[in-house]
């Protein structure tokens, strides 16, 4: 399956990370570009014990990319931030890349 996430962080990347070990393509999309290189590196920007060694198995399934971005080819995206803050950014996120 493809899948696009928004978000790169706890919930976001452990998500992605978890997906692409289990050989699904997934490509997450985030505004840090600092995290962005981090995590193309294949290095983690947050804690989370055995994560790193996850991204470096799924190395092959996930793709990086700085939101917004133009175009995303996925049958699922999944938002992977806001949690908690009672907002609508998921789905104004969604609705910025046409879903």
């Amino acid at each position: 399956m493809k899948v696009t996430i928004i978000g790169s962080g706890y919930v976001g990347l452990t998500t992605g990370a978890a997906l692409g070990y289990l050989g699904h393509q997934v490509t997450l999309l985030d505004i840090d570009e600092r995290k962005i290189s981090l995590l193309r590196e294949g290095k983690s920007p947050i804690h989370e014990r055995g994560l790193e060694e996850v991204l470096q198995s799924a190395r092959e399934k996930l793709f990086w990319k700085r939101y917004p971005c133009d175009r995303v080819y996925c049958k699922t995206i999944w938002t992977g931030h806001a949690a908690g803050q009672g907002g609508d950014r998921g789905q104004r996120a969604a609705t910025k890349l046409g879903h």
